[in-house]
């Protein structure tokens, strides 16, 4: 029975796909937008954002969004330096003499309108986005921060607004080639991770919960919990296991559950980690024997694809 269920969750798997070319959304206000081209096209991102900023690569396309003139005003690509840096650099950083935007990156600017040209000549996005996926879209694509593009018809949308508004002939990713090819398979130990940590934070997200990467508490860091409130405990809390200390990982988990009464899951990817964990649950940590569940990788996946299609769906009825 559970290598039947380990086989459908492999296919399952199998067929998830993400973006070959990934391309990424910068939001931001007119001051730290403009600061950031004057400081050597340096962007800088708070820690929440670590799994997006890691996964950022060289070439990888960028989209200026200014949240006052709500425009895309420009376009520019990774050069693939990501740095972390330990001292202020932004106005608001400088005035409040705290550090807010550890994670920084390089970029170049492809093309750019003149300031005057923001309000008249950028690119109109929120009436499309609010169309198509409903009012909830906004946040999805246009938070404060780098925003991953993983809808086909969104980037559709700007690649031929990009050719009409600025003259800007995007050729890595033209709209009639399918740019969903990547299967989840091919993945790296390291992508696979991240990659999971993310679609579990979408799914806490989806819930309604408050949902947080990589939250750190004491010495320990847990690569995903869900939250009811900001200031509560975990509710619930993930560890993805790709390879890793499955030990830590186990360990990690019941000290979630010992200290706040955490609901716990561990994610693994291969049938030998699930050995090994079921073999631990017997032992060293037995306490939790009765108390962690435990998930294939594929399963996350399934259930990511199948909540997005059906929220999508409640969009396109009205519901949401």
């Amino acid at each position: 029975m559970k290598s039947a269920i380990l086989n459908r969750d492999m296919k399952s798997l199998n067929s998830f796909t993400i973006f070959n070319n990934p391309c990424w959304i910068i939001s931001s206000n007119k001051t730290n937008f403009n600061y950031s081209l004057r400081c050597n096209k340096i962007w800088g991102l708070t820690d929440k954002w670590f799994p997006q900023w890691r996964s950022l690569g060289k070439g990888n396309l960028l989209f200026f969004y200014i949240s006052g003139v709500k425009r895309i005003i420009g376009i520019g690509k990774a050069t693939g330096n990501n740095f972390i840096q330990l001292e202020p650099l932004w106005p608001d950083e400088i005035e409040t003499n705290k550090l807010i935007y550890p994670l920084r990156f390089e970029f170049s600017v492809e093309f750019l309108l003149e300031e005057n040209d923001w309000k008249n000549k950028g690119i109109k996005i929120t009436d499309f986005i609010q169309k198509k996926f409903g009012r909830g879209g906004h946040g999805d694509f246009l938070r404060g921060g780098l925003n991953f593009i993983r809808h086909k018809e969104l980037l559709d949308y700007l690649v031929l607004e990009c050719k009409e508004k600025f003259g800007y002939g995007i050729k890595a990713i033209p709209s009639e080639i399918p740019i969903i090819e990547e299967k989840f398979e091919h993945f790296d130990q390291e992508k696979k991770h991240s990659s999971l940590i993310n679609l579990i934070y979408e799914i806490g997200k989806m819930n309604g919960y408050l949902s947080l990467r990589e939250f750190s508490f004491e010495k320990l860091r847990f690569d995903c919990v869900w939250k009811r409130v900001e200031k509560g405990s975990p509710f619930y809390v993930f560890e993805v296991q790709v390879g890793g200390d499955l030990y830590r990982a186990l360990a990690k988990l019941k000290h979630a559950y010992d200290l706040w009464n955490s609901k716990i899951f561990l994610i693994i990817d291969s049938n030998d980690d699930k050995s090994q964990a079921f073999k631990l649950l017997e032992g060293s940590f037995h306490e939790i024997k009765d108390k962690i569940k435990i998930l294939s990788s594929g399963s996350i996946v399934e259930l990511f694809e199948k909540k997005r299609t059906w929220i999508e769906f409640e969009k396109q009825i009205g519901i949401l």
